[in-house]
């Protein structure tokens, strides 16, 4: 005989066994043109430094995905940086690409709450230079905001 837990709240759901996917938010830099500024050398990943208004913030490069269709959604995540979410409703990141140069992006996020008594927060909005930047989700849970720097 055979016996799982299961959580009250989620009957169908085996809380031992659920792998949940959490959000994800990327950036990507694009110039005027809309070239992507990490692709084209004019940003050097290695020069890069987030700083956030919480402690810890991680940042990771996402080079070109060389085996994915050339056609296919996760593309678009190409030459971005990927910045560690955190559990606010509203934060900010400083970006520095240089000694001298800088930008400032604003996140608010939404509370989201899934089976297992398991909760996130989702990014919901991207402020950049005053103007609010589109966020497009990249299934599953992946979001982009693509800033022009001048």
């Amino acid at each position: 005989m055979l016996f799982s837990c299961v959580d009250d709240n989620e009957p169908e759901i085996d809380c031992r066994l659920f792998d949940p996917i959490f959000p994800t938010l990327f950036i990507k830099f694009v110039d005027q043109s809309g070239n992507n500024l990490i692709e084209n050398g004019t940003i050097n990943t290695d020069s890069l430094r987030v700083m956030g208004s919480f402690p810890n913030v991680g940042i990771a490069f996402v080079q070109e995905n060389e085996f994915a269709m050339p056609d296919a959604d996760i593309r678009k995540l190409d030459n971005t940086i990927e910045l560690s979410l955190t559990d606010q409703v509203q934060y900010q990141y400083s970006v520095y690409f240089s000694q001298t140069d800088s930008v400032v992006v604003d996140v608010s996020a939404e509370l989201t709450k899934i089976p297992c008594n398991i909760s996130y927060y989702t990014p919901k909005g991207v402020r950049f230079k005053d103007t609010d930047v589109e966020l497009e989700e990249v299934p599953p849970l992946q979001f982009l905001a693509v800033l022009e720097i001048q």
